[in-house]
């Protein structure tokens, strides 16, 4: 592979990298993926903080991803307080996610999604796959296609029912 083609794909990989992750914004109320407005983030606010070095991420069966890795890391924290999620492609729409602790550089596994994630800094609830999903596209009998919701505590992604991620939009 020549070095113009091994730049171009450098190239693609980190777009389609940033442009998997959907950070959710307080100031945010135009619709944007998942309606951000109906999520309940401050519900599940961020227990923890961390000031000092993090430690290198423990690899493992992520090894081919690593420069990913790594460069998602050096932008922070971004979910939870301390923790970073990591997001990269594996084909037309799917993307593999993982979140970094950087005390101990472990890396959790989070699965695939269909569409984006969800989720703030500020907050440990997570959103797979937000939104209404297309009706031309949507294939209920296939894992992974629904809205998700969990919720971290810590040590492990727990999920939990709609009813406690979502607001009530009914009055």
């Amino acid at each position: 592979m020549t070095n113009f083609y091994k730049k171009l794909s450098f190239i693609t990989l980190l777009f389609f990298l940033n442009s998997s992750l959907v950070f959710a914004d307080d100031n945010n109320e135009t619709g944007e993926p998942g309606d951000l407005a109906k999520y309940q983030f401050d519900k599940f606010p961020a227990e923890e903080s961390f000031s000092g070095k993090p430690v290198a991420p423990i690899f493992n069966k992520y090894w081919h991803w690593r420069t990913a890795i790594r460069n998602q890391i050096s932008k922070g924290s971004n979910f939870s307080g301390i923790y970073t999620i990591i997001t990269w492609g594996c084909g037309s729409g799917c993307q593999i996610s993982v979140l970094y602790n950087p005390r101990t550089g472990k890396l959790y596994a989070l699965g695939a999604t269909v569409t984006s994630l969800v989720f703030r800094k500020d907050s440990r609830l997570l959103i797979l796959n937000p939104g209404d999903p297309d009706p031309e596209n949507f294939r209920p009998d296939i894992p992974g296609f629904n809205e998700h919701y969990m919720l971290w505590d810590g040590t492990n992604m727990k999920n939990i029912p709609k009813e406690k991620a979502v607001k009530n939009t009914t009055k």
